[in-house]
């Protein structure tokens, strides 16, 4: 099989990210998919069933992913690389765990890969609604390329003014309109996906480090 993209999933807490891993796995034919669970300084490898996953670690509390989470999906007989990440914030935790995931995923944003960046498009009711943190992933994907926007909880009542205002206000990227849940616009990020080329070569095996300012 051949080598495909890396493809980082980043965004904000709760905004649907490890769903969208777990979910666009099934979606593709898994039931059952090895994570490996990574930090700085070691890695737990678990083989489990998707449901399995699921019921242990996608629930509503903030900052549940406390580590990089690194699955391989098959696209087109390529072997592609998830990496759920830590969720980023404008605020610096108290929590040293959630503070290393934040800066797990800050070092791999600054790499050559793909980004998928899920935003929770139900909360947004206007362009103030588009959190700072948001915006500035999307002017930091939009300058280097190899970005895409997953406006996400598309199945909600009113989430299509949300992916309005994002439309409107996140110009010149490529905003795809899902439901993690339901695994709605999959086949949109499917067709994207399978449409790119190779562009990724660093090593998971030691993730750059980025510390946050004193």
């Amino acid at each position: 099989m051949d080598s495909g993209n890396s493809l980082l999933i980043t965004g904000r807490t709760n905004a649907g990210k490890t769903l969208f891993l777990l979910n666009y796995a099934e979606y593709m034919g898994y039931k059952n998919i090895k994570i490996n669970f990574k930090t700085d300084s070691r890695e737990n490898i678990k083989e489990k069933s998707i449901n399995y996953f699921r019921d242990t670690i996608v629930n509503s509390s903030p900052y549940t992913t406390r580590s990089l989470q690194i699955a391989n999906i098959n696209l087109s007989n390529k072997n592609n690389v998830f990496i759920d990440s830590p969720a980023i914030s404008s605020s610096i935790s108290y929590e040293q765990s959630v503070r290393n995931g934040m800066a797990q995923t800050l070092s791999l944003i600054r790499e050559n890969n793909l980004i998928l960046h899920i935003i929770d498009a139900s909360c947004i009711l206007n362009y103030k609604d588009i959190d700072d943190v948001d915006m500035a992933m999307y002017k930091l994907g939009k300058k280097r390329g190899n970005y895409i926007v997953l406006a996400n909880k598309a199945d909600i009542k009113g989430s299509i003014m949300g992916v309005n205002v994002l439309s409107e206000n996140l110009v010149g990227v490529k905003i795809i309109k899902i439901s993690a849940l339901n695994k709605t616009g999959f086949n949109n990020v499917r067709k994207i996906l399978k449409n790119r080329g190779p562009f990724l070569n660093f090593n998971l095996g030691k993730i750059p480090r980025y510390r946050f300012p004193s």
